[in-house]
């Protein structure tokens, strides 16, 4: 199933600092709308799709989430099959939902019942509005909006949709980390920045429980105004997500670093695609460039942004250890 390809190509910003691209692939969602059907517009980076097939054969399961409707087999990896239009509340009678997007998040396949695929488009992050009449509780699973020509679509936070419906792996006990903490740690505050509500929560949980200061911010815009006007906030280290709405992870942080005022604060990119971890890392760090790493182990983080503030604590034991009596 090949998606078409339309939309602009990468912007610079004034700065002269690349704008990193943005391949989106829209798909939609039939539903009844005041007594007529209706197709809804929805995104996902393409860098999230692990493929697209048609709707298979699946098994149901006992004791899960409703949304989650079965599992199916592909090419010998059980992957559960979630009912997207269910769990937006967007069902209706007679709606043919026979697309399934097969993502890969944090190590985790799962697939997506939609009702069709429209097309593959270019853009930068920059197309990517967060609108300030957003609810933030009610619609948290909404990263941004774009608008192409009048036409809206809602970029969906994955992340945030598969910790809701329970599927994610990245909610280890908090407390585990309660044995971590160090003293020498309150003497730091680390912004953490994440469009995704459920990733940035969590970041912010582990950073506050190991004994870091932390604040949070919901894309790079606003983190950026955070570090040049909140002077009453001594930032020490800058740890962010890599793909964010109107400013990602990469361009802060080479933002920061071409500021005189803001250069001297160090920073590294955790992010859950791991393909993007394993391709881009070492090139990364080959240039200069900032560290990424997966949001799947926190542990690694905290022992990277304690290497990098040149905090000495005792070696970290892995979060996924189980206590040995």
């Amino acid at each position: 199933m090949s998606p078409n390809v339309s939309g602009s190509g990468v912007q610079s910003s004034g700065s002269g600092i690349r704008k990193r691209p943005l391949e989106i692939l829209e798909f939609y969602i039939d539903h009844d709308e005041n007594g007529e059907r209706v197709e809804k517009s929805f995104a996902i980076n393409v860098i999230r799709v692990k493929e697209i097939i048609k709707r298979p054969a699946f098994t149901k399961i006992i004791d899960t989430d409703p949304a989650i409707v079965g599992l199916f087999n592909l090419r010998d990896t059980l992957i559960p099959l979630i009912d997207l239009p269910g769990w937006l509340g967007l069902s209706s009678e007679g709606s043919q939902n026979e697309v399934v997007i097969v993502t890969e998040l944090s190590d985790n396949f799962n697939g997506f019942l939609v009702s069709g695929i429209k097309k593959i488009h270019h853009l930068s992050w920059d197309d990517v509005k967060v609108p300030d009449k957003i609810d933030k509780e009610s619609a948290e699973f909404i990263a941004g909006i774009i608008s192409l020509q009048g036409h809206l679509i809602m970029v969906l936070d994955f992340e945030t949709i598969l910790a809701k419906i329970g599927r994610s792996k990245m909610l280890p006990d908090i407390s585990r980390f309660e044995a971590l903490y160090s003293e020498e740690r309150e003497n730091f505050r680390v912004l953490v920045v994440d469009d995704s509500v459920f990733s940035r929560d969590f970041a912010e949980k582990v950073f506050t429980t190991v004994g870091y200061n932390v604040v949070g911010a919901e894309n790079g815009v606003e983190a950026y105004r955070i570090l040049e006007t909140r002077k009453d906030l001594q930032i020490d280290f800058i740890l962010t997500d890599l793909e964010m709405p109107q400013m990602d992870g990469q361009e802060l942080l080479e933002r920061v670093k071409s500021n005189t005022n803001l250069a001297d604060i160090p920073g590294l990119i955790i992010t859950s695609l791991s393909n993007a971890v394993s391709l881009d890392s070492a090139k990364q760090a080959s240039n200069g460039g900032p560290i990424m790493l997966s949001k799947s182990d926190m542990v690694a983080v905290v022992e990277a942004v304690d290497g990098l503030l040149g905090v000495e604590v005792n070696k970290l034991t892995s979060q996924w250890d189980v206590p040995r009596g």
